[in-house]
């Protein structure tokens, strides 16, 4: 059952809450939980559903910034008489001309002059136009704040459609039903225009009003956009490059409209309940934590292996069946002095060598990994080659397609659904990252500091560095006699390439300050080497 509460009761719940839960994100993620009322929405009054998907997100980009409100009818019925043209556009070879000059034509009826200054990149709009709508098309905008009197406390702008790596909600909803925002800060009060609504000064003086204000815009709104009903599903922190300056962001889920099929809408409590399950043991886990646990769901990974249920072994101390051949014995463990130690595994397991076969088969690499970070189900954590699996393969003693992945105790986070319910997302193993063949390094200060600590004697350092040093004057030897093998070598170990990219180049008089550049500049009017 969905639960339906009122904006009256969703802050009395909340003022009810440990103080340490009362800041904005503890606002945003309870009322995520808590669920709200929506009108039903009505798509016959859309009229762009002819255009596909990207076009209609474009044109509601370029409407949005217009001005016009933010609703499904009045977005349509501006752009419908346009409709034809950008028909039209949508199949020219000249994709990205002739559909910025039907927009431009829209702007210009609306007294905008100008209109965003980002695109679609070109390359992405030929994928958009020849195959409808990636799988890893990003959508992504902002809530702003408006202190006019004329406009309604919080709108929306959309940012040009970008690329992104894909995560399991996407995988299992589209990408397309995902819009992350970026939500605005509380305006200072002392640089607000003398004519704002007394209302908007209040909460512009009062922070905690302000963020109620645009909870219940996020809450209780009617959000439409691109014939959708969109609800607030998720809020993090604003980490992501995108959004520096952020210090929230919301993540909007399309639960109906255009483009949605019957059996296909969704609301955000299904949503949750599907990614984990409302069991008492998930249930009885803290907010923080069990909003963290939805982040796992979020997260950019790669769907790789595909288990079925036998394969999934459990945790060693408690084994699927007598004599389960993935089990290893219970008394293997780290012992240090004592007798028996600590088991040191924690979010670590084994895998058997065909999965990480396989992987390397899925993403195209030379070499299978040895170890991979991922999620799959309620678990995460790190997976490594058996090493026992690996040998006995060598040795010919078992099967070297045998699939199986083992799931510790300290890497489930959260219980899954029961093996009947599950569908092939909570089986599949979603890589995040995997080893890479050793390479070459440099040793830093931080790190000799760690190997004095642990007792690494100073003799082999000390080699290390004459055997480094011998290198570099050895390849400064060689390039002394060709100009341009030198003004590489001082281009690669004056470090000159950040502090280009930086543009801190800096001048004592008419020579460069830094050394190396000063051998450049030296090396460029000189007529022979040093």
């Amino acid at each position: 059952m969905t639960v339906r509460m009122t904006s009256t009761l969703y802050f009395k719940v909340l003022d009810d809450l440990h103080p340490k839960y009362l800041d904005f994100s503890g606002y945003l993620r309870v009322c995520c939980v808590l669920g709200l009322d929506m009108t039903p929405f009505e798509s016959h009054a859309y009229k762009l559903g002819k255009l596909p998907l990207w076009a209609q997100y474009e044109a509601t980009r370029i409407a949005l910034h217009c001005g016009l409100p933010l609703s499904n009818e009045e977005l349509s019925n501006a752009l419908s008489p346009y409709l034809a043209e950008l028909q039209e556009a949508c199949q020219a070879k000249d994709l990205q001309c002739s559909w910025h000059k039907v927009l431009k034509g829209f702007a210009s009826h609306h007294n905008t002059n100008s209109l965003p200054k980002q695109r679609i990149s070109t390359g992405l709009l030929a994928v958009l136009q020849r195959d409808g709508w990636s799988k890893t098309a990003y959508m992504t905008g902002s809530i702003e704040f408006n202190t006019s009197p004329n406009r309604p406390p919080f709108s929306m702008s959309l940012n040009a459609v970008s690329h992104q790596s894909s995560n399991r909600f996407w995988r299992k909803y589209g990408s397309d039903r995902f819009l992350t925002v970026r939500l605005p800060s509380p305006p200072n009060a002392n640089h607000q225009p003398h004519e704002m609504l007394y209302e908007r000064k209040v909460f512009c003086k009062t922070p905690q009003k302000f963020h109620e204000a645009l909870v219940q815009f996020l809450m209780q709104e009617r959000i439409e956009l691109v014939g959708r009903v969109w609800r607030l599903f998720y809020v993090r922190d604003g980490k992501d490059k995108k959004f520096k300056t952020s210090p929230f962001q919301a993540i909007l889920f399309a639960v109906r409209g255009e483009g949605i099929k019957p059996e296909d809408e969704c609301e955000v409590e299904e949503l949750l309940n599907w990614h984990i399950p409302l069991v008492p043991k998930n249930m009885n886990s803290t907010v923080p934590k069990l909003w963290s646990r939805v982040s796992l769901g979020l997260t950019k990974t790669s769907a790789t292996v595909v288990f079925t249920t036998d394969q999934i072994c459990p945790d060693p101390h408690n084994p699927r069946f007598p004599g389960d051949p993935y089990t290893p014995d219970p008394d293997v463990r780290n012992i240090v002095g004592d007798e028996k130690g600590e088991i040191m595994d924690d979010g670590c397991s084994f895998a058997s060598p065909a999965v990480f076969r396989k992987i390397q088969e899925q993403l195209g690499l030379k070499e299978a990994p040895t170890a991979v970070q991922g999620r799959l189900g309620g678990a995460k954590g790190l997976w490594i080659v058996d090493p026992v699996a690996l040998k006995e393969v060598s040795q010919g003693k078992r099967d070297p397609n045998e699939l199986w992945i083992r799931v510790n105790e300290s890497q489930a986070k959260y219980q899954e659904h029961q093996a009947s319910e599950l569908d092939p997302a909570w089986t599949t193993l979603d890589l995040a990252s995997f080893s890479h063949p050793p390479k070459p390094a440099n040793v830093n200060l931080q790190l000799l500091a760690v190997l004095d600590h642990r007792g690494v004697p100073f003799e082999p350092l000390k080699d290390l560095v004459n055997e480094h040093l011998d290198l570099i004057i050895q390849e400064l030897n060689d390039a002394i006699g060709d100009r341009l093998l030198l003004r590489n070598w001082v281009y690669a170990n004056g470090k000159l390439s950040n502090a280009r990219a930086m543009a801190k180049i800096g001048y004592v008089g008419s020579s460069p300050a830094a050394p190396a550049e000063r051998l450049l500049m030296w090396l460029d009017v000189s007529s022979t080497c040093l």
